[in-house]
């Protein structure tokens, strides 16, 4: 199977590779860099039309897989996009995904490309510190941003998972795949701490199979 990957960084990109591999539980090949780069939420949101149709029509690419932080918005609290929440980034990723796929046109010889969204609650390395800390959860990213904790939050998960908020982003991708190195042997558990941004993400790679 063959995957490409969009996040907000090169160093998200590797991590999610390493866990999509592992719902899989099976070997993929990954695309090459995307033609269309990505850099923060709204580089994300803007360019997946692009990318699912660049995808679609100008590739072999089987999924693509998106994941972002939440990085203070709402925790998505629906199954299905519509009605959405518009301050919620998977709504808006999900809506974005269901109104381009359902505007492409078949592939010749080979079925449509399929698109897995996550959310990460507050930041990815909240995934990375699964299991390390009592206080990492979805449900405790939520109380922590009610009580407009959020931004100190988000330092301290970067202080914890690399030994400081600023890192050269060779160092910080290479940090960012040995965390999923080891949670690729605790899938159960990241699921059950983010049922919602991890888990809803990995019962729709789990669907490929």
């Amino acid at each position: 199977m063959k995957i490409a990957f969009l996040s907000e960084s090169p160093a998200d990109e590797a991590a999610i590779r390493v866990l999509t591999e592992a719902v899989l539980g099976q070997s993929i090949e990954v695309h090459a860099p995307l033609k269309l780069r990505a850099r923060g939420w709204p580089s994300v949101l803007n360019l997946l039309h692009a990318v699912i149709s660049s995808l679609q029509y100008e590739t072999d690419v089987d999924g693509l897989v998106v994941i972002v932080d939440s990085n203070g918005t709402p925790l998505h609290k629906q199954e299905k996009p519509i009605p959405c929440d518009p301050h919620c980034r998977l709504c808006q990723l999900l809506v974005r995904r269901d109104c381009t796929l359902s505007q492409l046109r078949p592939r010749a010889g080979q079925a449509s490309i399929r698109v897995a969204i996550g959310l990460a609650m507050p930041a990815i390395e909240a995934w990375y510190l699964c299991g390390k800390y009592q206080d990492v959860g979805e449900c405790l990213s939520a109380e922590q941003m009610a009580e407009n904790r959020l931004r100190t939050t988000r330092k301290r998960l970067k202080v914890r998972a690399y030994g400081t908020d600023v890192l050269p982003m060779q160092l910080l991708t290479q940090k960012a795949v040995e965390y999923s190195n080891g949670l690729a042997a605790s899938l159960a558990m990241l699921e059950a701490r983010f049922p919602i941004g991890f888990g809803g993400f990995a019962a729709q790679i789990k669907s490929w199979r």
